[in-house]
């Protein structure tokens, strides 16, 4: 899957506190070890001190996202909360 499909999905997910801010920071810090030239926007949401700037920064990587499958990874996200 995408990172601009991962990005959509984590943007969703923190504006509706399925995720926390540092929870997207783990996975933007993941991303950057996996990739040989992150881009710009993904080492702005590594360094992100606020839930607005993440947002931002999410934003900027989901160009074209697979809509259908953001929308299971936000399901996904919110899994953990309905189970317990």
């Amino acid at each position: 899957m995408e990172i601009d499909t991962h990005a959509d999905a984590f943007a969703t997910s923190l504006i509706w506190g399925a995720v926390s801010l540092a929870d997207v920071i783990a996975w933007a810090d993941g991303q950057i070890v996996r990739l040989e030239t992150p881009p710009e926007p993904l080492m702005a949401l590594s360094l992100s001190k606020s839930t607005a700037e993440a947002i931002s920064a999410l934003h900027a990587l989901s160009m074209k996202p697979d809509r259908s499958q953001a929308a299971k990874l936000v399901l996904g996200h919110f899994l953990p909360g309905i189970r317990s």
